[in-house]
């Protein structure tokens, strides 16, 4: 399953979860299903697995919950749908920084407003 998100197949990734993949295993880096939809830009994955309840307050290897990823990446669409499922901004990862800090680090105005 983590492998086809990373490779961005959507279809082969729904169809695994269809037959019963484990969708709550992590990673080597600690990183939750939902971190690598977020990662990865998977809208209908990101939409599957925050409905399944994958813990959004889920931190990986570094400290990045689902919301850092989502300002990392930009995509205000998805830091909006983390906010409303209750998403902290007040996280800090490993290095001390909030989802809004990678937002501005990596120049996502939006996100950052949206934060």
């Amino acid at each position: 399953l983590h492998e086809a998100i990373r490779c961005g197949a959507v279809e082969s990734a729904l169809v695994l979860l269809d037959n019963g993949a484990d969708y709550m295993t992590t990673d080597s880096f600690k990183q939750t299903c939902l971190h690598l939809s977020l990662r990865y830009g998977c809208d209908v994955l990101v939409s599957e697995f925050l409905e399944l309840g994958l813990d959004i307050r889920a931190v990986d290897r570094f400290g990045m919950t689902p919301l850092h990823r989502a300002c990392s990446r930009g995509n205000v669409q998805h830091v909006w749908m983390l906010l409303q499922k209750g998403a902290s901004f007040k996280t800090k990862n490993h290095f001390a920084r909030r989802p809004v800090d990678l937002a501005v680090e990596w120049h996502h105005a939006d996100a950052v407003k949206s934060v």
